[in-house]
């Protein structure tokens, strides 16, 4: 599909630097009333995953998933 290719082309090729983004983004959530931090609690973000099922799927190397490695 076009639309997903241009996609992943724009994630893989771009030439940005991952840190200055990662700083960004917590500037954004930090800005944001539902997001910034606060003393009635905090938003935990969990990106450990699930396991991918099976080992056909096109195009997809192993996959880093923060609870299995």
């Amino acid at each position: 599909m076009p639309g997903v290719q241009r996609l992943q082309f724009f994630l893989s090729e771009s030439p940005w630097e991952a840190e200055l983004v990662n700083d960004r983004r917590l500037e954004l959530l930090r800005e944001e009333p539902a997001t910034a931090p606060h003393d009635g609690g905090v938003i935990e973000i969990d990106d450990s995953g699930d396991r991918k099922d099976g080992t056909a799927t096109a195009h997809v190397g192993r996959q880093w998933l923060g609870r299995l490695g």
